[in-house]
């Protein structure tokens, strides 16, 4: 099981002109390339999220409306097949949402996005205390600095084609 451990740049073997800009995203989501793939439904399985994380970048498992159970699976199969980070993706307004979360906390699963609506504290607050970093998505500033308000580690700008 992979958790964060709040490596540095330098730790994780970068050194180049680019280091100052990417620096804070190395050390966030502790992959060489702080690159997010996003998380798409029935396509963003173990197989790629592995890939991505082995590549150097940062796989997200999509929960979509999937059973716990098959979220479960995923977690098991990723954390099989990559020892690097990997985040879980959940959408809030998905009918399964308290189930996946109940699981991905259960699981202590490092890093959790929250997608599809604003998550409650209540929410954000139980994957901080299983030990996740937080990140939701942010169309607007007054949304971006309301989630920032409510905790969360890391936002995911998006423009309204999300």
């Amino acid at each position: 099981m992979y958790t964060p451990t709040n490596k540095s740049s330098r730790e994780l073997g970068e050194d180049s002109l680019l280091d100052p800009f990417l620096e804070r995203g190395r050390e966030i989501l502790e992959c060489r390339y702080p690159i997010i793939a996003g998380a798409m439904t029935w396509i963003s399985d173990h197989r790629l999220t592995a890939a991505i994380g082995e590549a150097g970048g940062f796989g997200q498992l999509a929960g979509g409306n999937a059973p716990a159970e098959v979220v479960r699976d995923e977690i098991v199969a990723t954390r099989a097949a990559t020892t690097k980070p990997f985040g879980v993706n959940l959408i809030t307004i998905a009918p399964n949402f308290k189930n996946q979360l109940d699981l991905v906390c259960e699981m202590e699963c490092g890093w959790v996005t929250f997608a599809g609506a604003t998550p409650s504290r209540k929410d954000i607050n139980r994957a901080k205390e299983s030990g996740a970093r937080v990140f939701c998505f942010a169309p607007t500033e007054s949304l971006a600095l309301k989630l920032v308000d409510l905790g969360v580690d890391g936002l995911v700008l998006e423009g309204s084609e999300a």
